[in-house]
Formats: C-alpha cells, structure tokens, sequence
C-alpha cells in the first residue's frame, strides 16, 4: 500500500470500486497495475487481471432456508460473511474435512456461484466447487 513500485507481501486486502467509489489507474509495470482511490488517500498495486474497466454485474442472491449440504473431503478454504450485509468477505481460513453444513444463501456473481454456509456456528462464503452437491 502507498508504494512506488510493486513490493511482495504476506498481506491480501479487498477493495472493490463503484461508480460511487471509482479507483483511477495511476500507473503500470509489468504484470502490475497502480490504482488510486477516490480523493487520493490509498493507492496500491495489483496485478493487472484484478482489475477490469467496467464494474461486473450486480450479484444474484437466493435464500436457501437453511438447507444441509455436505462438503467434499480434504481442504476447504472459507471465508467469514454475513448477511444481509451482502457479498463481504471477512477472515479467511482452510479447514480440513469439515463434513457437513447449513446453506443459507446461494449469489451469482460475474458468472460465478458462491455460498453462505453456516458451518460451527459461524457463517462464510465457499465457493460451489467444495460442496458435493448443490443445494436445493
């Protein structure tokens, strides 16, 4: 963040702009595009595939009332949400083997499907592919 030139990092950040909260490229070096917020009080490099010069299409939410789903066996990366907060990404975390779960929401977004799972009384989005099934 607020870097000259593109610098590794153990830190992963989520922003996402708006047409209420465009980000301005500022910059491009290799695979990496510089980007500026809105008022200029954060910049930072990403790699150029992060960033797109129209917003993706509106998420698609549909209530699953809680519906049991069983995860496929291994590693199943999740990440903290809630609703109806919307598509929020907290915490992010890999558990192994957790077996079973409640869907609570299913979103389409820019041609990609995700879950709200309730999972030991935490909720987080997975992505469609850690389910073995999907939900009805």
């Amino acid at each position: 963040m607020n870097q000259e030139t593109p610098t590794a990092s153990e830190m992963i950040w989520l922003y996402e702009g708006s047409a209420a909260a465009p980000f301005a490229i500022l910059a491009q070096q290799g695979a990496f595009t510089r980007v500026q917020s809105q008022g200029g009080s954060l910049n930072f490099w990403t790699l150029n595939e992060n960033v797109t010069a129209a917003p993706a299409p509106e998420p698609q939410y549909e209530n699953l009332s809680a519906s049991p789903v069983e995860f496929v066996p291994g590693s199943v990366f999740a990440c903290e949400g809630q609703m109806p907060r919307g598509l929020i990404l907290g915490v992010c975390q890999q558990f192994q083997d957790p077996g079973s779960a409640e869907a609570l929401t299913r979103v389409l977004v820019d041609g990609s499907t995700l879950y709200l799972v309730r999972y030991n009384y935490q909720t987080y989005w997975v992505s469609a592919n850690v389910l073995k099934q999907a939900p009805q």
